[in-house]
């Protein structure tokens, strides 16, 4: 079982079919499941999350002097993905880092201003983990 909180920065340039700009951030947290398999000295990871994200989306349409619109869009979102990586220890202790690549769905639950983007997602994450083992 894991949990983890987060942050989240947002630049999706041109990929947002709705808006022609959109950046942002948000806070959230993730409920999952790991299993690590042993590899040489590391290990192999497979997993299923689920994210939940409260974020804040600043958007603009039209980027001219003329025609400009934009602003800003609260939205819940709800991302569950598969993710695979390779974590590896630091000495022997139970620090250890990885590198990940996930793949998944961005939901906006709940959206409060104009609609800005969702839909499928590409991840590629570094992260550093503490392992609580018990004694």
């Amino acid at each position: 079982m894991m949990f983890r909180v987060g942050v989240n920065l947002i630049e999706r340039q041109d990929f947002s079919e709705v808006n022609d700009h959109e950046d942002g951030f948000g806070i959230g947290a993730s409920i999952g499941y790991r299993k690590h398999f042993p590899l040489k000295k590391g290990q192999i990871l497979a997993a299923f999350n689920t994210d939940v994200w409260n974020e804040w989306i600043d958007w603009e349409n039209n980027i001219s002097p003329i025609d400009e619109t934009s602003g800003t869009t609260y939205t819940l979102v709800l991302q569950p993905w598969l993710e695979t990586g390779y974590f590896t220890g630091v000495n022997k202790s139970s620090l250890q880092y990885g590198l990940t690549a996930g793949f998944g769905r961005e939901i906006n639950v709940i959206t409060d201003g104009r609609e800005v983007a969702q839909g499928w997602i590409l991840s590629l994450l570094l992260h550093f983990q503490y392992i609580f083992k018990p004694h």
